[in-house]
């Protein structure tokens, strides 16, 4: 089975125009689960010691240094921001996502799903892909679950209800093959590869930012790790389309 960690990163709100959306994430086979999870630990205990449980790895609190962050120096903050990135590279996965430049969305469109349904597309293409792979190499095709960072139980239900939509019906360009179950949505606080998925979709989302970080420190520590995580991002005819979309 493949599972897919997704994050967002933004609102979906038109209140602030000028801020984009993101929803974004990682595909990882459970064959692989064992391993990246116990890679993700190991490096969470060399990074906070003892009380390592304590820090979930979320990205928007450790550059700005909020909460346990807020005593820690920048450079600490910057070396596990660097380190995040480098276990990302490393790590038997790939990576989706789509970006909504709210400034340029067409009025009256629910940004939200839009960003969900084009995420879907993409989804059922890795999964296509991968499934084709495995084939290849003479096994069974495998399904997807998708699971997301619970907020809260509306915020949870409105996602799930569209979500839902697209696993019965498709997209205009594109049916569900792979997918199986709901959306099941967790506490990110205890899930290792959530946590990833917040890394991701915070690189994307800084990335495509008009207004970028003063702090030289902070600047290169995200944008070297998003160019660090492109090489999960599988390409088709040289694109990132294929996997990561910018729209419109």
């Amino acid at each position: 089975m493949f599972l897919i960690y997704l994050d967002e990163s933004g609102k979906p709100e038109r209140t602030d125009s000028n801020e984009n959306y993101v929803v974004a994430g990682i595909i990882a086979n459970e064959e692989n689960w064992n391993e990246i999870d116990e890679k993700v630990t190991n490096l969470r205990k060399k990074l906070f010691g003892q009380n390592w449980e304590l820090y979930e790895l979320h990205l928007a609190e450790i550059v700005h240094g909020k909460n346990l962050y807020k005593n820690m120096a920048l450079q600490e903050r910057i070396n596990v921001i660097n380190s995040i990135f480098d276990l990302i590279s490393s790590l038997n996965i790939r990576i989706v996502g789509v970006l909504i430049k709210k400034d340029k969305m067409y009025p009256g469109k629910d940004i939200e799903n839009w960003a969900l349904r084009l995420l879907f597309e993409r989804i059922c293409w890795n999964l296509k892909d991968l499934n084709k792979n495995l084939i290849a190499a003479g096994q069974k095709n495998q399904y997807g679950l998708m699971i997301l960072d619970s907020i809260n139980n509306d915020f949870d239900n409105k996602i799930r209800k569209k979500i839902k939509n697209f696993l019965l019906n498709g997209t205009q360009y594109q049916d569900n093959e792979f997918l199986i179950e709901d959306a099941l949505f967790t506490c990110s606080h205890w899930r290792n590869l959530c946590q990833l998925a917040d890394f991701v979709a915070y690189a994307i989302n800084y990335h495509y930012k008009t207004n970028k970080f003063s702090n030289v420190s902070k600047h290169n520590s995200i944008e070297n790790g998003y160019s660090k995580i492109l090489s999960k991002i599988v390409l088709k005819n040289n694109s990132l389309n294929w996997s990561l979309k910018i729209f419109p």
